[in-house]
């Protein structure tokens, strides 16, 4: 680990959405470029500033984009999950035993101008949404964490730890690139 690897890059260029996104919200600041890392490949995959991967529901009013993604469902019944296109579906068993099926399909994802759209719109999604409620509960970026994802903000079973780990790549980082998160 140093200070220019993509990861490094990634928390330089986009520390200060994350703050601006956390005085605005209340987000913690290593939760916010934990959960835009996880989501964009550190920023390789945010087609149109969409680091966050916000599905562009029916009340979106704002510009949007149909791109590749997977879904994990307990179930292969296409006429309960409806996409623009399914490529395939693959049957697994999760860490309990469980058969669950991983969808990669289309579908509709919004997009933004600007990163710091894309940042603030993400706030907004958490803060207005009232099952993310519990999560603003939380300062500590793993707890908060632990209850975006208890309340379904992705279909993968094993979300909460893949974000974990990110915020770990955060804050392991941040002494590392001279960079406080603000009290």
């Amino acid at each position: 680990m140093n200070a220019t690897d993509k990861i490094s890059t990634f928390i330089k260029l986009y520390f200060g959405a994350a703050v601006k996104s956390w005085r605005e919200t209340g987000q913690p600041v290593t939760f916010v470029l934990g959960d835009a890392g996880l989501e964009s490949d550190w920023g390789n995959k945010a087609p149109q500033n969409a680091f966050f991967g916000i599905k562009a529901g029916r009340g979106w009013m704002g510009k949007k984009q149909q791109l590749p993604t997977q879904e994990v469902f307990p179930d292969n019944n296409r006429s309960l999950h409806k996409f623009p296109a399914v490529h395939r579906i693959v049957e697994f068993t999760d860490p309990h035993g469980k058969t669950m099926y991983r969808w990669y399909v289309d579908d509709w994802f919004r997009a933004y101008d600007t990163a710091a759209e894309g940042f603030a719109d993400h706030g907004r999604f958490l803060l207005e949404n009232p099952r993310y409620a519990p999560a603003f509960d939380h300062s500590d970026a793993h707890e908060f964490a632990t209850a975006i994802a208890a309340a379904g903000y992705a279909t993968e079973p094993t979300y909460a730890k893949l974000l974990h780990d990110c915020i770990d790549s955060v804050e392991n980082r941040l002494p590392l690139l001279g960079l406080t998160v603000p009290a």
